[in-house]
C-alpha cells in the first residue's frame, strides 16, 4: 500500500498521512510508501513520523529521493 501526497496543501497532506499509517498498522502492514516529491511536504514528513506512535523507522529511497519507506511497530 503506498501513499502519494503529490498535489496535496501540507495541512490537508498531514491529514491523509495520518489516516493512512493508522490503515496500514491497523491492518498489519510491515511497511508503506509515502510519495511526497521534493517540496514543502518532504521537508515536513520526517517530523511527522517521529510524532507518530505507528512508526518505527522512516527512509530515503534511492534513486527517488522524493519518496519514503516507513516501517511500522509491530502489534502486541
Amino acid at each position: 500500500m503506498s501513499l502519494d501526497l503529490h498535489g496535496y496543501p501540507v495541512h490537508d497532506a498531514w491529514e491523509e498521512f495520518k489516516r493512512h499509517v493508522s490503515d496500514c498498522y491497523h491492518y498489519k502492514y510491515k511497511y508503506t510508501i509515502v510519495i511526497t516529491g521534493h517540496g514543502k511536504i518532504a521537508q515536513e514528513l520526517p517530523d511527522w513520523c517521529v510524532a507518530n506512535p505507528y512508526i518505527r523507522h522512516i527512509e530515503q529511497m534511492t534513486p527517488n529521493t522524493g519518496a519514503y519507506k516507513l516501517t511500522f511497530w509491530k502489534q502486541k
